[in-house]
């Protein structure tokens, strides 16, 4: 049957060998034979606190440091959506030029993603499966997260270029860089 864990765990192994930033996971079997999906945080990082030291011992107080995230919906205009479904790319794509401190990068990456979602047909691709951390050089786009295909004919969460779905052939592709301004060489 089908083994949700093991499949998005290889969609996110599949990302990253594309070359699209992806969280990191682990598939582990329980006693019981059921499969789970491990997927590690990446609003975290091991703090940068140095540790403690008394006459008897050093004392690591670190722990994590968490970055701060936010989702794209949140960045969006709330008022124009009545659902988090409701986006299109073109407005995810705005979200991510304005908050992002390297907004180039992250905008190829989010174009990325999007192929990604239309070729894996991850339709539950809405505003909040995206997200930006607030790092050290400001606001970045996240990795991705939470992709996992559909097998019925489901219009995308967020809409294509004000596609409900897309193919991914050339002539697509070229057109949804255009509509998102990314250069060709990119797409």
């Amino acid at each position: 049957g089908y083994n949700g864990a093991r499949v998005e765990h290889a969609l996110a192994v599949m990302a990253k060998e594309a070359g699209i930033p992806s969280v990191d996971t682990k598939v582990v079997t329980l006693a019981d034979g059921n499969d789970v999906l491990f997927v590690k945080r990446f609003d975290r990082r091991p703090s940068k606190k140095s540790p403690v030291t008394t006459p008897d011992k050093t004392i690591n107080i670190g722990g994590d440091d968490r970055f701060h995230q936010i989702s794209l919906f949140s960045l969006l205009d709330e008022s124009k959506f009545a659902s988090q479904d409701q986006s299109d790319y073109m407005d995810l794509m705005r979200a991510v030029r304005t908050a992002s401190a390297n907004p180039q990068a992250d905008a190829e990456q989010l174009f990325s993603q999007m192929l990604y979602n239309i070729g894996v047909n991850n339709t539950d691709d809405h505003a909040k499966n995206f997200s930006m951390l607030l790092t050290d050089e400001g606001y970045r786009l996240s990795p991705s997260y939470d992709v996992t295909p559909n097998t019925d004919p489901y219009p995308h969460a967020a809409s294509i270029c004000g596609l409900p779905r897309a193919d991914l052939d050339e002539v697509s592709v070229l057109h949804f860089a255009k509509k998102l301004n990314i250069s060709t060489d990119v797409a």
